[in-house]
């Protein structure tokens, strides 16, 4: 029999397994074996006896465990991440924080300290590197330094030994976390979020018990409030346990701890001053897109059915915490590590108090509760530690022959596979569904719709689109954000009917637009007459949320034919189905071997052009038979000529490079139309000259041109002539700086010009002088130039607040918009210009949100300010404050507009009580949704529970039945008053025979007559009409 096994408390299984085998080596050596062992082996038996029972080699073990987990979500990155890094580098290149170049200063990210330190990047010279490159070793080193922390943080919390093999338990845990992995390597600020709050418990708790450090926590607890919004909201959990730890050891705040709140606090407060001078809001734009002004904490505090509470139990659920809450129950109760364990669940609980307030995240993986996954498994390391100290008593007191390190090891190996139990089928259901909204994806989109704007040359064009982060970063666009985040008045009212048609529309007038799913549905975009009067699809369909796709704004290809054609038509073809060239233009009669010939042609059909046809270019040698030959697909293939319509005119701009090896000459030039192999008809003819000397001298005649138009302060004259010559010479750097000297000295001017302009009163000339300024890009660098920006906008902005407070919103509006003209990101310029808009549709805006009283109290004080309202505001106002108006109004207003009516009003019944009648309906026409019936009811007497509206249409032809429901609010309706109830219908083109009716449930309804058998009535005939141009309709694409 050998000597009794050593069993020790710290190590693995091996600890088992080693002393036996060192004790039999001996023993052979002794009696003389075959089996000898020199001393050096038995050191390195020793020695690696010592690592493996090492606890930080397992650890060594786990984060390449972890680091192999984040691997498998390839090159995932969130579009939103892509926004941030948008951010990153323009603040980096001297934009400042700004989506785009472009954009106004908006904070369209809610993770300052985040966007701080991917600016890091730019400056050390690495930001062509591609965005995977910039932030996933970013987040995978955050990640690993916080499984460090807390492999560190139990010990110092429960103040165990460092090297207990249950310290594992928590980097474990969080390696195999689906939520921590995933949203470490999205790209977005969570791993940040995450290291800052783990390194603050771990400074604070140090701190705490030895007050002779320095407070380090403060600093970590202020960039954790810098990193995310609600960050600071820990910074208060930690201030009151601090108050509270003092309190009950009854000590006094000592200057240190002074020190520590005046960091925290005192940092806080400064950036705070500086958003709001900065952004001029006190919390980021987002908030406004996600929460808004009208949550409240309480009602969803109380309400088990609320999305907060909704998000906080399906994390529970399903990432099998539930599994854990007795661990978390025995750390916290059983007086392990108490100020530990107080300091945790403050942190918890306040973060679940923000996400009920918010609402949650529409994310996966839980991105709102994934930064303190860390803490609770820690807590659970903790009940852990109390638990394996119960079994080991109990082994104790029983004296069996099973050590603790055996218990330990077995009580982790457990944990971890439960836990592998529950995250596994988590990651094989991930790997079946796609990740949300890949940046990739948007990367795309992004050089997508960047080469279209250069295609139809609008380099600052505008473009809506929801999901801006891949988009903003590589299309080089100015971006107006569909979802709210980057977009201060989107955020503010949402998708507001005649707000948003407004802002849109007028005021932005994007180039193009990307609409889909459930933003198609919310913004309603696609149901406006005016988007499909001023917008051609480039890929469009259908699905349930509405009509989606890409368009493009027509102006920039089509117009409305001139009376300048009249004389200037080019060519007749034999049909006047074909088309016709009505104009070319050259942008010079010169040009090189391998460079760009670029030119402008206008395309019309006289009546609808029946086929599609493609336009041809020729360069026919005069003295050869060389030739070169381009074919193009009319309106860069956005608009084929069978959709073209009688009184448009098609205009392109196209860019042709010449082959390096073409002969130099004269070239004839011919342009046609024909079928996909050849043209069928020449239309024109014109003269290109070949000839590289030829060119270049011409070039430097135009740059001597261009030099005495500059003399004669002939500008816009001078910058013609020099773009010629710049397209003729390319790559002459001379050329480049003369533009620029060029610019530099029309800016000037046009800046005197504008002085002028606004010394004599004309502000209009003065804005118009400033847009023009805008438009060629220029500089505002001159100081001059910039002084008469800011006294021009500052002007504009004081006689603006002055209309504003004369309740003259029209000439406010206007003064704004102008302010904004002059100084494109001079953010309180935009936020009194949408300060107005809310005065200009408090009707709609205020009644739309359901909030009478305070149209009441404006419609009051517009009417004593001489703002009457229109007929069609009246009739708004007549619905939405019937509960709040005096009757004497209330019939003034119903006298001023037409309800719709019906011969026989229907009156509907409660078990043979009549409660309400139908005075009348009407249908309106929309685009995408087949249209709307708008019933009038009035109630004759009040009823006690809300029932559901239901309309239904048979088809007069061969297509489908439409049938809606909707629950109305008729227990909160008032005898007496008259409602108005809108419901969408859903159908296609056709005759319906409508009928409708009023049900509790299946069992209840009103009946139409007091014997309570009809309970279903028609509605008579409803017919929905095609409004879609034909044309879209047979690209749709049906999903």
């Amino acid at each position: 029999m050998g000597p009794p096994v050593k069993w020790e408390l710290t190590g693995t299984i091996v600890n088992v397994i080693l002393p036996q085998v060192e004790h039999n080596l001996t023993r052979a050596t002794k009696q003389g074996s075959p089996m000898q062992f020199s001393l050096e082996r038995q050191n390195v038996l020793k020695g690696v006896r010592a690592i493996l029972t090492d606890t930080r080699v397992w650890l060594s073990f786990i984060i390449v465990g972890f680091v192999a987990h984040t691997l498998m979500f390839g090159t995932y990155l969130l579009d939103d991440a892509l926004i941030s890094l948008s951010y990153s580098r323009n603040l980096a290149q001297g934009h400042g924080f700004v989506l785009t170049p472009q954009s106004e200063y908006v904070e369209g990210f809610s993770n300052f300290a985040w966007v701080i330190l991917l600016t890091l990047p730019y400056w050390l010279g690495l930001g062509d590197l591609h965005p995977i490159w910039l932030l996933k070793p970013v987040g995978i080193s955050l990640g690993v330094a916080t499984l460090l922390l807390v492999y560190r943080l139990p010990a110092i919390a429960y103040k165990v030994r460092d090297n207990d093999p249950l310290l594992l338990f928590a980097p474990l845990a969080l390696s195999i976390s689906v939520p921590f992995t995933h949203w470490t390597v999205a790209g977005l600020e969570n791993p940040l979020y995450s290291f800052l709050i783990v390194l603050s418990v771990s400074l604070y708790l140090y701190e705490l018990h030895d007050p002779t450090r320095r407070p380090w926590s403060a600093v970590a607890l202020l960039f954790t409030a810098l990193t995310r919004p609600e960050g600071i909201i820990f910074s208060g959990v930690v201030f009151i346990h601090k108050g509270l730890f003092l309190l009950w050891h009854r000590q006094f705040p000592t200057r240190r701890d002074l020190l520590w709140g005046s960091i925290i606090f005192g940092g806080y407060g400064v950036f705070l001053l500086w958003r709001y001078s900065y952004f001029g809001y006190w919390v980021p734009n987002t908030f406004y897109a996600k929460v808004g002004d009208k949550r409240s904490l309480l009602t969803a505090l109380f309400n088990v059915n609320d999305s907060g509470w909704r998000y906080i139990l399906s994390f529970i659920w399903h990432q099998g915490i539930v599994f854990l809450v007795p661990l978390v129950f025995i750390s916290l109760f059983l007086r392990l590590g108490l100020w530990s364990n107080i300091l945790f669940v403050g942190i918890g609980s306040s973060l679940m108090l923000y996400i009920i307030y918010v609402g949650g995240d529409w994310w996966q993986q839980y991105r709102f509760i994934s930064p303190i996954i860390p803490l609770l498994y820690v807590i659970v390391a903790g009940g852990l530690l109390l638990v394996s100290s119960a079994v080991s008593s109990f082994l104790h007191t029983y004296q069996t022959s099973i050590p603790a390190v055996v218990s330990k090891t077995v009580l982790l190996a457990t944990m971890g596979g439960v836990l592998l139990a529950i995250y596994l089928p988590n990651h094989i259901a991930q790997a079946k569904i796609k990740l949300q909204v890949p940046g990739e994806i948007l990367l795309a989109r992004g050089e997508y719709f960047r080469n279209y704007a250069q295609l139809l040359q609008v380099p600052q064009a505008k473009y809506l689109e929801p999901d801006v982060g891949g988009t903003s970063y590589v299309s080089g666009l100015t971006i107006v954000d569909l979802a709210m985040l980057a977009d201060i008045h989107i955020a503010r009212f949402k998708y507001a009917d005649a707000l948003f048609q407004d802002y849109i529309f007028n005021e932005q007038h994007p180039a193009f637009v990307r609409t889909h799913g459930i933003w198609t549905r919310r913004s309603k975009i696609t149901t406006y007459p005016e988007f499909w009067a001023s917008y051609h699809p480039i890929r469009v369909w259908r699905d349930e949320y509405g009509i989606s796709g890409n368009f493009v704004r027509k102006d920039l290809f089509v117009r409305e034919e001139s009376t300048d054609y009249a004389t200037n038509r080019l060519s007749l073809p034999s049909s006047v189905n074909t088309p016709v060239l009505r104009k070319f233009e050259a942008i010079s009669a010169y040009a090189t071997p391998g460079q760009a010939y670029q030119f402008t042609w206008d395309w019309q059909c006289p009546q609808h052009c029946f086929a599609k046809y493609h336009t041809w270019l020729i360069l026919q040698h005069s003295e050869t038979s060389d030739f070169v030959q381009y074919r193009f697909d009319p309106a860069f293939d956005l608009y084929p000529t069978s959709a073209w319509q009688p009184n448009e005119v098609i205009y392109e701009t196209r860019v042709v490079t010449l082959p390096l090896g073409l002969q130099e000459g004269q070239y004839a030039v011919r342009i046609g139309f024909g079928n996909d192999s050849e043209p069928v008809q020449w239309l024109y003819s014109d003269m290109l000259i070949v000839d590289r000397n030829a060119a270049h001298q011409y070039a430097l005649d135009l740059y001597n041109a261009h030099l005495n138009l500059l003399q004669n302060k002939k500008f816009e004259a001078a910058w013609s002539v020099l773009r010629e010559a710049r397209y003729l010479a390319p790559h002459d750097s001379g050329y480049r700086h003369a533009e620029h000297k060029l610019l530099q000295d029309w800016e000037v001017a046009l800046a005197a010009q504008a002085r002028n302009y606004f010394e004599h009163g004309d502000l209009d000339n003065a804005v118009k002088t400033f847009e023009q300024m805008h438009a060629r890009r220029m500089s505002f660098r001159h100081p001059d130039t910039r002084a008469l920006q800011r006294e021009v906008r500052d002007y504009l902005m004081v006689l603006g607040n002055q209309q504003l407070a004369a309740h003259a919103y029209d000439a406010a509006y206007t003064a704004f918009h102008q302010a904004l003209i002059v100084d494109p990101k001079h953010i309180w310029a935009r936020h009194r210009l949408e300060d107005t808009r809310e005065y200009q549709h408090y009707i709609s805006l205020y009644c739309a949100a359901g909030n009478a009283r305070r149209v009441w109290e404006m419609y009051q004080r517009e009417v004593q300010a001489g703002n009457v309202p229109t007929d069609e505001e009246i009739e708004e106002l007549f619905f939405c404050l019937q509960s709040v108006a005096d009757s004497e109004t209330l019939a003034q207003w119903r006298q001023r507009f037409t309800l719709p009516s019906i011969d026989n009003p229907i009156v509907l019944y409660e078990q043979g009580v009549p409660k309400f009648r139908v005075l009348g309906y009407r249908v309106h026409q929309d685009y995408v949704y087949g249209g709307r019936v708008e019933l009038i009811l009035e109630v004759l007497e009040s009823l006690d529970r809300d029932y559901q509206l239901w309309v239904h249409g048979e088809p007069s032809g061969e297509g489908q039945p439409f049938e809606h429901q909707e629950r109305l609010p008729t227990s909160q309706w008032q005898a007496g008053h008259i409602y108005r109830q809108i419901m969408p219908l859903s159908a296609a083109p056709d005759t319906y025979a409508a009928q409708f009716e009023f049900r509790f449930d299946d069992q209840t309804h009103l009946s139409f007559d007091a014997n309570s058998t009809q309970i279903v009535r028609s509605l008579g005939q409803i017919e929905i009409l095609d409004l879609l141009p034909a044309y879209v309709t047979e690209v749709m694409v049906q999903y």
